[in-house]
């Protein structure tokens, strides 16, 4: 009862004691069943409190000491919950199945219902979302009729992850408003910082990168009160504050989180997340100049998700690029390796990187390409982006006044929607050289006067002292940017 009202608090640690103390009072009290069931229930709270090796060694053991099915579809759905939380995406699958057929044998709706989620979620981590929405959503309906308070939050929360892995995003939305609500109404602190966190993915899909950063931010000062900071869950928030700091000019605060992030899953050997912090921790490095650091960062070991091994090879494109060496080739090798399946924000990426095309009537086609699959896919952040790039085609292609009315539109939608993963000062120098290339003076100057003062003020005080100079000296935007506009501020 006292590790169940710790779960209810959201005292992680409290609530492992707890269990670990039920389940020897079981155990000296000969009840070798009802030890079984509070070891299982300590899982969730090992994998915050513990980290990722303990658990799924718990959860290990648990399927060894299993003595009936229902034992052993209660194992395999702590060992599912493990294995996914350390992005073992293959091992939770199979174990979420082996679980939902004991379920379905047992009749039990319930852990059917918990063994389905999980599988779900191991096939969107494995980048087949819309097999995982196959499984989870016929269970929609049973959850809106009434289950289990925690068994719903559980679904709403599961079902927004394979949402947003198909990129309805508006759906995602809905479902991670249900869990949050759900969440909230239960006390539950620490679901409601994942949650939160989740949400503030979203945002950032949409371009919302202010309110993506404040979310983030809400979600880790939640997960510092609760003292769960330590484990898996904790990393993956860091991972997101660093990312949105990052975006927003923050960089010091960007490299901080990351590198706490990067710590523990290092500890934990989840070379999916390792991979994936890496990527962001080497594209802010490129935009600070450090190409050879960000090179270094890069130097991890590939994990098996196609879409992120692409973003890797973006990322290793753009230091190449940076450094004045082609990177055509590589983009379209990353972009093979890619199949429908495949992260589509990733897929994006590629696409508007390979659209800074000598032919500018290629450029203008693929970014209309990817113009079409944003909208498509909500991703307002990623349309914003492939706009910037296509009225600077246009300027190339000589479509001077009709890419200078573009701008000008883009430019007033700036402060609301950031473009996706790129550099804010580089939109800046797009807007000046596109109405320079129309003859439109004074919208040039006042592009290259926004852009220099969000590199002076904004970005600059934010960056690492050992890293200033490089920044504004090696970093190619900046240093044509800031001479752009220190010219026009002398005339």
């Amino acid at each position: 009862a006292a590790a169940q009202q710790a779960q209810s608090a959201s005292q992680r640690t409290h609530e492992v004691q707890c269990w670990s103390e039920a389940a020897a009072c079981f155990d000296r009290a000969g009840a070798r069943e009802r030890a079984f069931r509070a070891r299982c229930d300590s899982v969730p709270a090992r994998i915050v409190v513990q980290g990722l090796a303990t658990a799924r060694a718990t959860a290990d053991a648990l399927l060894q000491e299993a003595q009936s099915d229902s034992e052993r579809a209660s194992a395999l759905i702590a060992q599912a919950l493990a294995a996914l939380m350390a992005a073992d995406h293959d091992a939770g699958i199979a174990a979420a199945q082996q679980a939902g057929v004991l379920a379905r044998q047992l009749e039990s709706p319930a852990l059917e219902l918990e063994a389905a989620c999980l599988q779900a979620v191991g096939l969107t981590q494995a980048g087949r979302p819309a097999e995982a929405l196959a499984i989870i959503e016929p269970h929609r309906a049973g959850v809106e009729r009434g289950v289990d308070a925690n068994l719903r939050g559980r679904f709403w929360a599961d079902y927004a992850y394979v949402l947003n892995g198909v990129r309805r995003l508006r759906d995602t939305a809905f479902a991670l408003q249900q869990a949050i609500d759900n969440a909230r109404a239960l006390g539950d602190l620490a679901e409601l910082a994942t949650l939160t966190s989740n949400l503030a993915t979203v945002k950032g899909n949409l371009g919302r990168i202010d309110e993506a950063l404040e979310l983030a931010q809400r979600a880790l000062a939640l997960q510092t009160e609760l003292g769960a900071t330590d484990g898996p869950e904790g990393g993956v928030v860091r991972a997101y504050v660093g990312l949105y700091c990052g975006l927003s000019g923050r960089y010091r605060e960007a490299l901080e989180h990351l590198d706490a992030a990067l710590e523990r899953f290092v500890r934990d050997k989840q070379v999916l997340w390792i991979a994936l912090v890496s990527n962001h921790r080497a594209q802010f490095l490129i935009d600070l100049g450090q190409f050879a650091r960000a090179h270094q960062a890069l130097a991890y070991e590939r994990p098996s998700v196609r879409s992120v091994q692409a973003r890797g090879a973006n990322v290793a494109a753009r230091i190449d690029r940076a450094l004045g060496h082609p990177a055509d080739e590589q983009l379209h090798n990353a972009l093979a390796t890619l199949t429908s399946g495949d992260d589509p924000h990733v897929r994006m990426q590629l696409m508007i990187d390979a659209a800074e095309h000598p032919d500018p009537q290629t450029a203008l086609q693929r970014c209309d390409e990817v113009l079409q699959m944003a909208h498509q896919l909500e991703f307002a952040g990623v349309a914003m982006k492939a706009r910037l790039r296509r009225a600077q085609a246009q300027a190339r292609a000589g479509q001077t006044r009709e890419a200078a009315l573009a701008m000008r539109e883009l430019i007033d939608q700036l402060d609301t929607v950031q473009p996706a993963d790129m550099y804010l000062g580089e939109a800046w120098w797009i807007a000046a050289q596109v109405f320079d290339a129309n003859g439109d003076g004074d919208h040039s100057l006042l592009a290259l006067a926004r852009g220099a003062q969000w590199v002076r003020r904004v970005a600059l005080p934010n960056v690492p002292a050992e890293f200033r100079d490089s920044f504004l000296q090696r970093n190619p935007v900046n240093r044509a940017l800031l001479a752009a506009a220190d010219r026009g501020a002398s005339r």
